[in-house]
């Protein structure tokens, strides 16, 4: 049985210092659950999420939404599926409920998790005992008022269920300040080793062949020669323009070789005419 105690709740004044309000029940998320009525209908009633809630969610949870945390999750899953994009066994998950088949360990639904040895398709969840497989790297974005969930308690749990590298985005807010800072962890026999940023204080995530850095106030990822990876999208279409001028410019040669070719023939044309009105001459 695994047990592990959760971090204390913030108290009414951080969670005022995070510009939210402490006396709201639904500062975490909520669910609906569904209630039988003696009429034999069915309705369905908005409860609160809890702190346990989020950190071992389920399929039809709701948290607040994060605008910020969204694009962030967005663009670190569509740089690394785009640096991955020549493996056709890896697949890049967002919000996926992991269950570990551990006894007494329930599910998480880390925000970013890389898994090798599986194929792409349609899952509601993730049975690590069924796929055979389990994630590589995990990264979570860390949220107001539950990052010590990050910093802590997954950060327990994540190496007792084997995931080799840990990275968290830290978002913290102090005296009304924003602070960003990369965490990140390599999983020992012991426990999770901190992994040391270089000179630029990046991160090197290896299973993704990616830096991880910040610039200015946002995650920015970089290929090994530090170049930086922007919008999937955006990269996908350089891409293809690449490929588009690779390609005219082929297209351009061969041309210029057919019409060397025309030429060449051209020109042994009029040498034996030449050489014919000579000889009559």
């Amino acid at each position: 049985m695994v047990t592990r105690a959760l971090p204390p709740e913030l108290t009414a004044a951080e969670w005022r210092e995070l510009g939210l309000d402490p006396n709201d029940p639904f500062r975490y998320g909520w669910r609906y659950v569904a209630r039988e009525q003696t009429d034999g209908t069915t309705t369905y009633e908005e409860i609160p999420l809890t702190l346990e809630d989020v950190l071992h969610p389920r399929k039809e949870d709701y948290t607040r939404p994060d605008e910020e945390h969204t694009a962030w999750c967005n663009y670190l899953r569509t740089a690394f599926k785009y640096r991955l994009e020549h493996n056709p066994a890896v697949v890049v998950f967002k919000d996926m409920l992991f269950k570990w088949g551990m006894p007494g360990l329930k599910g998480h639904g880390p925000d970013i998790a890389v898994v090798f040895g599986v194929r792409p398709g349609r899952r509601e969840s993730f049975d690590v005992a069924a796929e055979g497989a389990r994630p590589t790297l995990i990264v979570e974005i860390t949220s107001p008022g539950t990052g010590n969930l990050d910093r802590q308690t997954k950060l327990e749990e994540y190496h007792l269920v084997g995931i080799p590298l840990y990275i968290i985005i830290d978002r913290q807010t102090v005296r009304r300040q924003r602070t960003l800072r990369l965490l990140g962890y390599r999983h020992t026999p012991a426990g999770y080793e901190s992994i040391m940023p270089n000179e630029r204080g990046w991160l090197w995530l290896e299973p993704v062949r990616t830096w991880l850095g910040i610039a200015g106030d946002r995650p920015v990822c970089y290929s090994e020669a530090g170049e930086p990876i922007g919008d999937y999208n955006q990269s996908a279409v350089e891409l293809s323009a690449a490929q588009a001028r690779a390609e005219a410019a082929a297209a351009a040669r061969i041309a210029a070789e057919q019409r060397a070719e025309v030429a060449e023939a051209r020109l042994h044309e009029l040498e034996a005419t030449l050489r014919r009105l000579q000889q009559g001459e």
